[in-house]
């Protein structure tokens, strides 16, 4: 018999949905690896969350915009 498997974005938004703390998303503006778009949707999942489009940041944001990086985390 074959097990049917609900796709992987429906799995990460049903465990987004299970989260009982506040979640901050950090998100760059030009991340090619994890797009903005895909952050948003998760952080619009997750109950209590706060979400941070870094302007011009792709997905090194850490090395090309620490301090605007660490201003979203205060």
């Amino acid at each position: 018999m074959i097990e049917m498997r609900r796709p992987r974005p429906a799995i990460a938004l049903a465990a987004a949905a299970a989260v009982k703390v506040p979640a901050t998303f950090i998100l760059g503006e030009r991340d090619m690896m994890t797009p903005a778009k895909a952050g948003k949707a998760l952080a619009a999942a997750t109950p209590d969350a706060r979400t941070v489009v870094l302007p011009g940041a792709g997905h090194m944001m850490m090395a090309e915009t620490p301090d605007e990086l660490l201003a979203a985390l205060r």
